[in-house]
């Protein structure tokens, strides 16, 4: 199935909520979890499928970059399975740049994204040009088919916009004369806030020292998102994610309890105390010998007794020998 074929694709960042001793745990003040590892996510904005995900390791991946932007860095890698497909990816103005909305549109792939003011490649015209409230002001690249437009949205604050999908400078009147760029970007900005949102309401998650166990939850509540995804898109049926969730939980109960039929179950011992089967012995114990399926006592044991009562009597000891 393909989630991606008229779909628009975002890009950013999400945090992992971890706090232990690790080279990649970042600080991010304006995230409701201040301490984590980040994670670069490629969403579909119609499905909330997850299409691909990057960790955030920090200088250790410095020299692998050859000199590159880590922003550049991390979009080519997200997309590298989906290049020259002719989709489209919304970012943020971490991510968008001219040279980058360049380098994408060769591997006929187009970018729609918010850019900082001091953004290289930008002219010097666009920064100073002061506009009134809610006035428009497109530039139109030739060479490289890039559309910039600069917004009024305050009377004190203006966004610019950079995109290689479009390329008419029209205004949808609705209120606010708002570019149609911008519209398209409201729209297709919060796929992976979306999918934030959801994996922290019905999570795996839960409280560690340890990053590996931290990053193997985080992948679990994905893999589940796109099952579920999946799930509805190919039995084209509208069940919540709690109700998938349960049914998939019963599920896997189900499967871990069937057991094959020449599989012979071990006993975990009695409930009650028994006496040993060993002749001329009045003990009594709960130890099963774990070959013979025999409750001896411990005085009769070849090995330490483990916690599930289960060791090797002497009679089987010689017998394996």
């Amino acid at each position: 199935m393909n989630f991606l074929a008229t779909a628009s694709n975002t890009m950013f960042p999400i945090t992992l909520s971890v706090k232990c001793r690790c080279r990649f745990i970042v600080f991010m003040p304006n995230k409701p979890d201040k301490f984590g590892m980040k994670f670069w996510l490629l969403v579909d904005n119609c499905s909330k499928y997850v299409c691909n995900v990057l960790p955030y390791l920090g200088g250790i991946e410095k020299e692998s970059r050859m000199g590159e932007k880590l922003a550049d860095n991390v979009v080519h890698r997200l997309i590298q399975p989906f290049g020259n497909k002719g989709y489209n990816i919304t970012c943020d103005n971490f991510f968008c740049n001219l040279k980058l909305a360049q380098g994408l549109l060769q591997r006929k792939t187009t970018m729609v994204g918010t850019l900082r003011p001091n953004c290289v490649g930008i002219p010097i015209e666009v920064r100073t040009e002061s506009l009134q409230h809610q006035q428009s002001l497109f530039y139109w690249n030739t060479i490289n088919k890039i559309l910039l437009v600069k917004y009024q949205c305050k009377r004190n604050k203006s966004v610019m916009l950079l995109s290689t999908m479009h390329s008419n400078p029209s205004i949808v009147i609705d209120g606010k004369q708002k570019p149609q760029m911008i519209h398209y970007y409201n729209h297709n900005k919060c796929g992976v806030d979306s999918v934030d949102s959801m994996l922290r309401l019905y999570s795996s998650r839960c409280a560690t020292r340890r990053w590996p166990v931290a990053v193997w939850e985080n992948l679990l509540d994905i893999a589940v998102l796109n099952s579920w995804v999946c799930f509805k898109e190919a039995t084209q049926t509208n069940v919540s994610r709690k109700q998938f969730l349960m049914r998939l939980i019963q599920q896997l109960i189900k499967t871990n309890n069937e057991r094959p039929n020449n599989f012979q179950e071990l006993t975990f011992g009695p409930i009650e105390r028994q006496k040993c089967c060993i002749k001329l012995c009045k003990n009594k114990s709960k130890t099963v010998c774990k070959i013979c399926h025999k409750v001896f006592c411990g005085t009769h044991c070849c090995e330490p007794i483990e916690k599930v009562n289960l060791s090797m009597c002497e009679m089987c000891a010689v017998t394996k020998v």
